[in-house]
């Protein structure tokens, strides 16, 4: 099997372009990748993965525009685009009705969801560019099986590749992954960027004042949510959640009422709810 240089980008490119196979180093371990806009690429890829029918292939793109092409990004997905990527994060958004219909087996799984993640090295976003197209990229290993840790183990499992690209892996951490395709943000799998950060980067601020018994939401310097509360001895009893209308099914206000009560456990207060937004949430914290 022809082992190559992350410097024979040209070679490497025109193997993805005839539909070929190629073994890449990525930032966390060994990968394989094939074009996304050839089924016949695809299939190949699913070929030697032996891949199951109803599970897809992330995507990896050279940027931010790349991403739009193929998945609906919004103002939410975007800013953690910004915020985070290159970087160890992946986001699942809806596709683009546009895109290639193999692209997540949509027809298999019934479902519009894809998994994107942008270039995390130089070599990858160099290549990508030079094929003209993004790229699935998964483990380099049998499908079931533990990824491979060395291009030996890659040439025995997956003796069909078109190639190997030569390099030094990192084992870290996989990326956290995170689901926008719905009104709040979920994560899927834990990873080296905290929920903290991603709802502190989505919806920038979440901030408690308690000489004002209020928590509130900052978009920049914009007040967009606010959650209230009166304090009655040893009770904190939360009297008001809003948000701005265009900022409504963000999960904001989720975040509001789970801001107070943290601080409220610091306080050693019990809380109770006259609002009713609130009382939803507070159900599913038994302990208050």
């Amino acid at each position: 099997m022809k082992r190559y240089k992350q410097s024979d980008i040209k070679e490497i490119a025109n193997v993805l372009k005839e539909d070929g196979v190629v073994s890449v180093p990525t930032d966390t371990l060994y990968g394989i990748c094939a074009r996304i806009n050839s089924s016949k690429a695809y299939d190949r890829l699913v070929n030697i993965k032996n891949r199951p029918s109803n599970k897809s292939f992330p995507v990896v793109c050279s940027d931010i525009e790349q991403i739009k092409s193929i998945a609906i990004v919004d103002e939410r997905s975007e800013k953690l685009m910004k915020a985070f990527m290159p970087g160890p994060i992946t986001i699942i958004l809806n596709k683009r009705p546009e895109a290639f219909s193999y692209i997540n087996n949509a027809g298999l799984r019934e479902t519009n969801e894809l998994a994107v993640r942008m270039a995390p090295s130089e070599f990858l976003e160099a290549l990508i560019r030079e094929v003209g197209s993004p790229l699935f990229l998964t483990s380099a290993n049998k499908s079931g099986e533990n990824p491979c840790k060395n291009l030996e183990e890659i040439e025995k499992m997956c003796p069909t590749l078109d190639g190997i690209v030569e390099g030094d892996v990192v084992f870290g951490q996989a990326s956290t992954i995170i689901d926008c395709t719905s009104k709040d943000i979920k994560i899927q799998r834990q990873g080296p960027i905290s929920e903290e950060q991603i709802m502190k980067a989505a919806y920038k601020e979440i901030i408690f004042e308690k000489e004002k018994n209020r928590a509130i939401a900052l978009d920049g310097t914009t007040q967009v949510g606010e959650c209230d509360f009166l304090e009655i001895e040893e009770y904190w009893n939360i009297t008001h959640t809003e948000v701005d209308n265009h900022y409504q099914g963000q999960g904001i206000a989720r975040k509001l009422v789970e801001c107070v009560m943290e601080n409220a456990k610091k306080e050693n207060k019990k809380l109770i709810a006259e609002c009713s937004y609130a009382k939803k949430v507070l159900e599913k914290y038994k302990e208050f």
